[in-house]
């Protein structure tokens, strides 16, 4: 079926095109409202700035696809495959993007606001300056599908209050990107680049982000309890009153990160490298510091009761208030 045909049956009422060839149409600007496009063949088709609000293309095969500055406001994309589809500056509001197949796809400065992207295969996709916002990208449940975003382009993205639990993330660029408020527990963050990424509030509990760069990211109020920060580099970020209750932080970089009144009880700090770090007030109780590197850190009214500081190295370090392993405080 060629373009002319379809928009003459479609302009006569009929709206059920599913399952039809439509290999490399031309539909750019077309005006296809609420069309049934499911399990169409649509490889290579030119949908540039089409007008496609609640079409269904579930199941439909749209690799090396144009829908860039397309009109795709819940519309269901179901299963469908878009490897290497140019979707641009397309508007996906609310769309169904679930199991959809999207590796290498260009979604640059696109708007995916509220969109369900459980399950999908994002791998090395482009999402540079898209917006997410509290879109679902989440497998909440162990077992359930995981959405892939292993070396994605997500530099400067939006995705503030966005649910991206259990979400891999490895290798991903999401350097500048906005995560506040974002659910990231038992996502996996291994070697992602986050420098200068916005994190305040955002919950990364139980995330492995060993390995990462997140140099001057902000990370205020953060919830990263039980987090693998595994040789993490973390330089110069920000993480007031974040929670690193048993984060598992050895041979990490904190080096002059402001850690004010962060909450690190049980932490496993061994041979992470603090110096210069700001942790006046912070809470280091039980907290493992074996080896660590403290050279020159503000711990003024730091609590450290209990804590294992065998080989540590204080150096210029200012304890003043600090209350040590035994109890004693600094005068």
């Amino acid at each position: 079926m060629d373009a002319a045909e379809l928009l003459q049956r479609y302009s006569e009422g009929k709206h059920d095109f599913s399952g039809e060839n439509l290999r490399g149409i031309c539909l750019n600007r077309a005006d296809l409202i609420n069309v049934n496009l499911s399990r169409c063949d649509l490889h290579g088709a030119e949908l540039v700035f089409a007008y496609l609000s609640r079409v269904n293309l579930q199941g439909a095969k749209l690799n090396h696809a144009n829908l860039s500055g397309a009109y795709l406001v819940q519309a269901n994309f179901a299963g469908a495959d878009l490897n290497t589809a140019q979707l641009h500056g397309s508007v996906l509001y609310r769309a169904n993007l679930s199991r959809a197949n999207a590796i290498f796809a260009n979604f640059l400065d696109a708007s995916l606001v509220e969109a369900d992207l459980r399950g999908a295969n994002l791998a090395s996709a482009h999402l540079r300056g898209a917006c997410l916002r509290q879109a679902n990208l989440g497998s909440p449940r162990k077992g359930g599908d995981r959405v892939s975003l292993r070396r994605a382009d997500l530099q400067g993205a939006d995705l503030q209050g966005a649910d991206l639990q259990g979400a891999d993330l490895c290798w991903a660029d999401l350097r500048r990107a906005n995560l506040r408020g974002a659910k990231l527990m038992h996502s996996h963050l291994a070697n992602a680049n986050l420098s200068q990424a916005i994190l305040d509030e955002a919950n990364l509990s139980d995330a492995d982000l060993s390995e990462a760069i997140l140099h001057r990211a902000h990370l205020n109020q953060a919830q990263m309890v039980r987090a693998v920060l595994m040789a993490t580099d973390l330089t110069d970020a920000h993480l007031h009153q974040a929670n690193l209750t048993e984060a598992k932080a050895s041979k990490a970089i904190f080096l002059r990160c402001q850690l004010r009144e962060a909450k690190c009880t049980r932490a496993d700090l061994s041979l992470a490298n603090l110096r210069q770090a700001q942790l006046s007030q912070a809470v280091l109780q039980e907290a493992y510091l074996t080896k660590a590197d403290l050279r020159d850190a503000d711990l003024t009214a730091a609590h450290l009761l209990k804590a294992d500081i065998g080989g540590a190295n204080f150096t210029g370090a200012n304890l003043q208030g600090a209350t040590m392993p035994d109890g004693r405080v600094v005068g």
